[in-house]
């Protein structure tokens, strides 16, 4: 029983790692996500601008007209720039590769979640539990190397997350609640 609970333990903590880097890699998506909204608010806003006859009218009128076209071509460059690095950034490739890999850390650590729930109702010996668990590790291997790289900002924000109930499961003590027949 005492070595079922030290491998019950050990999953458990594998499955708590799996699930901060899941959500370490969502709150890296969403950062890329933010970014990806903003450049392309701004990227929209300044081509408006730039197209409208009125900014050089007033530019021309305020200013000069030598003045008037400086601040359009300016504001044009920037435009430019903008749509420019959407592709030199390619935010939305770094979104998809982050979702891919929180979806991907996720369906291991519901592995885990049902490793440890068939070993606490000796559903699986101990022995087999060992050689699921070596198979889950290397998954785990295999997916944490090809998954893109998050920043201490994503960290961070996933830390906060978990800490301030921005869950991602329900607590047994819900589930039970809407179990029937469920003792309680």
């Amino acid at each position: 029983m005492e070595n079922k609970s030290r491998l019950i333990h050990l999953l458990d903590a594998r499955a708590d790692r799996l699930l901060f880097t899941y959500r370490t890699q969502e709150k890296a998506a969403d950062r890329y996500g933010h970014w990806e909204k903003i450049r392309k608010r701004l990227s929209i806003s300044l081509t408006v601008i730039t197209t409208s006859t009125l900014l050089t009218s007033i530019a021309g009128i305020l200013l000069n007209e030598v003045w008037g076209n400086f601040a359009v071509a300016v504001i044009a460059t920037l435009a430019t720039g903008a749509s420019f690095s959407g592709e030199f950034f390619d935010f939305k490739s770094r979104i998809a590769e982050h979702q891919k890999a929180a979806v991907e850390i996720r369906y291991l650590f519901e592995k885990y979640e049902s490793l440890i729930s068939d070993l606490n109702a000796s559903a699986v010996s101990d022995e087999e539990a060992r050689k699921l668990r070596d198979k889950l590790e290397r998954e785990e291997q295999n997916i944490l190397l090809t998954a893109p790289r998050t920043t201490t900002k994503d960290y961070n924000k996933a830390k906060a997350a978990i800490n301030n109930n921005e869950k991602i499961q329900s607590s047994q003590k819900e589930i039970d609640s809407r179990t029937p027949g469920r003792i309680q």
